[in-house]
């Protein structure tokens, strides 16, 4: 089979490759889409930074060339231990722990510090087919497509985000940062009761933004106005920083009220400069989030896309071969009007469509 894999920084090749198998608790999923993501960007440019180069990874085993990609949706081709799920769509979790630390043991499988993530420590979806454990498979609805379908793990993230916050009703909600996961964020966060105000530098994310009927602002002072037209002159109740950068992070814990909540999503590789004064003294909250789970936040993410409270349609800018990716991570390395790039490993370059 086909699988596009990584060699090294900007090298990504599509090899040829042995088509895996499934052992007695594994499935094999005829892959549909894959969604490049963050993740694999920065390994592209920068990396290796999570995949193993050089010494095979103590806890899979596997060594660079590495198949890349974790937000896959596909059809069951082989499932030994459950032979009803072939010909079902599934979301496959790539979230792997050791199953026997503290978290693992706790089901908090996300935040294990052995943690092995499919496209980053093993083999992951960028393939004609991938091999992945049978019993956290998640099965998508008739009803959603595969393109809908592909945006299940970054809506994951978002799902989760929005759980950490509490209850939004009745909220205001600011989103810094309205690429793909911000939007998304926000579009959770509307379904769970909250006004959401979106702010992003960049003119064709806002504009995507309004398009979904958000309020959208450029900088700081503009949310901060926003915000005080539907709260009595309050900041709002719960900020998202979605953006991982220095300036992001200042405007985010800057438009939180007094006793509000901060909900960090986005990752800096750079160490950030805290603004202690404003939390203690504003008594603000501030909550990490990541560690999606399958049978929770994943589950919860197929759910909202299949009733339409989360639609990415407008997100979705292209579908490509897997040869064409590198290319469209160049293009999403620049800024452009691109939003989420998704791979179909079953087209041949030839075959090549904007969404």
């Amino acid at each position: 089979m086909r699988a596009l894999r990584w060699h090294g920084r900007r090298d990504l090749r599509v090899d040829e490759i042995a088509r895996p198998t499934a052992g007695t608790h594994q499935a094999v999923v005829r892959v549909e889409r894959v969604g490049l993501c963050g993740t694999d960007l920065e390994e592209y440019l920068h990396g290796p930074v999570d995949i193993p180069s050089g010494t095979p990874h103590h806890r899979s085993g596997a060594i660079a060339p590495l198949t890349i990609g974790h937000e896959v949706v596909g059809i069951v081709a082989e499932c030994p231990s459950d032979p009803s799920l072939v010909g079902q769509r599934v979301i496959p979790d790539v979230v792997e722990g050791c199953g026997e630390c503290f978290w693992c043991q706790r089901h908090e499988e996300g935040l294990c510090p052995d943690l092995v993530v499919l496209g980053q420590h093993a083999d992951g979806g960028l393939a004609e087919y991938m091999v992945c454990r049978a019993a956290t498979l998640v099965p998508v609805p008739d009803t959603l497509s595969p393109d809908t379908a592909a945006f299940a793990e970054p809506t994951a993230v978002a799902a989760r985000a929005v759980a950490k916050a509490g209850d939004l009703r009745g909220t205001t909600v600011i989103v810094v940062g309205a690429g793909v996961v911000g939007n998304l964020i926000a579009q959770v966060a509307r379904g769970h009761g909250a006004l959401v105000i979106t702010q992003d530098p960049a003119p064709h994310r806002r504009e995507i933004a309004a398009t979904m009927g958000f309020a959208t602002a450029a900088e700081r002072h503009e949310s901060a106005q926003l915000c005080a037209e539907h709260s009595a002159g309050r900041l709002a109740d719960v900020v998202f920083e979605c953006a991982g950068r220095q300036q992001s992070l200042d405007d985010a814990i800057s438009l939180t009220r007094r006793g509000g909540t901060t909900v960090l999503v986005g990752l800096d590789p750079e160490p950030a400069a805290f603004p202690w004064r404003d939390v203690v003294l504003g008594e603000k909250r501030l909550i990490g989030t990541a560690a999606h789970m399958w049978d929770v936040d994943v589950l919860a993410a197929v759910r909202l896309l299949a009733s339409g409270v989360v639609d990415p349609s407008p997100l979705l800018s292209r579908v490509v071969a897997m040869d064409a990716a590198a290319s469209a991570l160049d293009e999403l390395a620049a800024p452009n009007h691109l939003a989420k790039v998704l791979v179909d490993p079953q087209m041949h370059s030839a075959e090549g469509a904007n969404a």
